[in-house]
């Protein structure tokens, strides 16, 4: 009967990822000609990818898993449109002078190089990645923007470019021309500026690395065993909230699609940034002109 069990679990299981990989397939043959339906780049402001609506397999199985990205299961998103690009200091830059919002600064000497002088990032940095942002910094940045940060579920499915149960966001492996990350010898390590990496098959850049990105999400470990299977928002509450995507700090293993990093809302990083999202209807109330 056990071995019956188990049989009956596998054929469950394959069917499963049967039915992703082909919503999956649908999934990025309609992003691919789904140009019509973007909206007209003006710089990184209004350049978005539009993500359609539909399921994808969320979170990940197996031995190695570990266990709050267990189980994995099947979520339906609406559609949305998400940055190409991670915000960066240029676009910040213009969010702190126009509100007056806190420029990006750190107490930590370690960070000093990253700590922003009024409302003038580091020199020569205007195209790298927003660092030493909190979560309610991100979240204020994205509602000045007329847009917010995306949800754990609009993130990953975003990251998997419509394929289905691959570990990264180009597939089952990384390459050094696909991510900025921690490589030892092969590579010195620090933050480069945003699209200096190849593109996952939906246009999106530094998917993997660069940074960890902010999202909307409380962090609960045990989430994916009681979450909403439709558009989910995360626990109502918490201590952490959700990053994602791993940074030019972390070893591979820490920028699969599926991994999950957390910390207090007031945490500020070097290795921690951000991009936003807006649902799909919604007018840009700026108009693009943040950038």
């Amino acid at each position: 009967m056990r071995r019956q069990n188990a049989s009956a679990s596998n054929h469950h299981r394959a069917g499963i990822l049967l039915q992703a990989a082909v919503i999956a397939a649908l999934c990025l043959g309609i992003c691919a000609c789904s140009g019509q339906n973007e909206p007209q780049s003006s710089g990184h402001a209004t350049d978005m990818v539009f993500i359609p609506a539909g399921e994808f397999l969320m979170g990940s199985d197996g031995p190695d898993a570990p266990a709050d990205e267990q189980p994995a299961h099947i979520v339906d998103v609406p559609a949305f449109y998400i940055d190409r690009f991670e915000v960066t200091n240029e676009q910040y830059r213009r969010f702190v002078i126009e509100t007056g919002h806190a420029p990006p600064r750190s107490a930590d000497p370690r960070e000093a190089s990253f700590n922003w002088t009024g409302s003038d990032y580091p020199a020569g940095t205007g195209d790298h990645p927003a660092v030493l942002v909190s979560w309610h910094d991100a979240a204020a940045y994205a509602a000045w923007a007329g847009k917010r940060l995306p949800t754990e579920a609009e993130w990953e499915k975003a990251a998997r470019s419509g394929m289905a149960g691959q570990k990264f966001p180009y597939g089952d492996r990384l390459e050094l021309s696909q991510a900025n990350f921690h490589k030892s010898y092969l590579r010195t390590n620090k933050l480069r500026p945003v699209g200096a990496f190849e593109p996952t098959a939906l246009g999106l850049y530094d998917m993997a690395g660069n940074v960890w990105e902010w999202c909307h999400d409380w962090y609960r470990a045990d989430y994916y065993r009681s979450g909403a299977a439709v558009n989910p928002q995360g626990p109502v509450n918490g201590d952490y909230k959700v990053f994602r995507g791993g940074s030019w700090m972390n070893d591979e293993p820490f920028l699969r699609c599926a991994q999950r990093g957390k910390n207090s809302p007031d945490h500020k990083s070097p290795a921690v940034g951000f991009r936003c999202v807006r649902p799909d209807g919604q007018r840009d109330t700026r108009g693009g002109s943040e950038d």
